[in-house]
């Protein structure tokens, strides 16, 4: 979801749409975090890892760079500038 809509939804002030918008991003979150769990099981991702900071910095991750993507007109490879911030991310979760 874009920060542009998420701050519309804000300034509407409508509560109602705010838990709406809210309930929905704690579900992706949520989703975000059974990967990482499943990642946990798998021995892919450090067992020490807090899954629920990690996946909101994932999340924050993803939103920001599209974001930033969408403010310049879509003109950057996403998945390329994405692979580097994914080798970043990855590097924090896994066995050294």
């Amino acid at each position: 979801m874009s920060f542009l809509v998420l701050a519309e939804i804000i300034s509407f002030g409508d509560k109602s749409l705010n838990k709406k918008v809210s309930a929905h991003i704690q579900i992706y979150v949520g989703r975000l975090r059974m990967l990482l769990a499943d990642g946990v099981r798998a021995s892919l991702v450090r067992q020490d890892i807090d899954l629920d900071a990690a996946a909101l910095l994932l999340f924050g991750m993803i939103q920001g760079l599209v974001n930033i993507w969408s403010l310049n007109s879509f003109k950057f490879d996403l998945v390329e500038r994405y692979s580097a911030l994914w080798k970043v991310f990855k590097g924090s979760l896994t066995l050294r």
